[in-house]
């Protein structure tokens, strides 16, 4: 029997502080980059608390501009964390952060 690794990365609780943004992204980006060179299978998830309406970007475009960003990145999986549950409606919550 042959085994493999799976490799996780993982972004959570970023509540909108954007500012080393820039460097995360860099460094995700870095790492698939690595692992489809060598073909070795891995998993980019965000696991809550992205969004936060302490920044205007996150209020002006209700949660949308953080799900840009998570798509850019071309994130396997992410999960509402109980910030985006009390931050949004229910509705809001599943229209936003559910539609690419």
């Amino acid at each position: 029997m042959t085994s493999r690794t799976l490799q996780f990365y993982y972004t959570n609780d970023l509540h909108s502080h954007f500012a080393n943004w820039s460097k995360v992204a860099s460094y995700l980006k870095e790492k698939k980059r690595f692992h489809e060179l060598q073909g070795t299978p891995y998993l980019l998830l965000d696991l809550g608390d992205h969004s936060d309406k302490v920044h205007p970007m996150t209020e002006g475009t209700v949660g949308k501009g953080n799900v840009q960003l998570l798509n850019e990145l071309r994130y396997d999986y992410a999960t509402i964390g109980n910030n985006e549950g009390i931050t949004f409606s229910k509705k809001r919550t599943r229209r936003t952060l559910f539609r690419r």
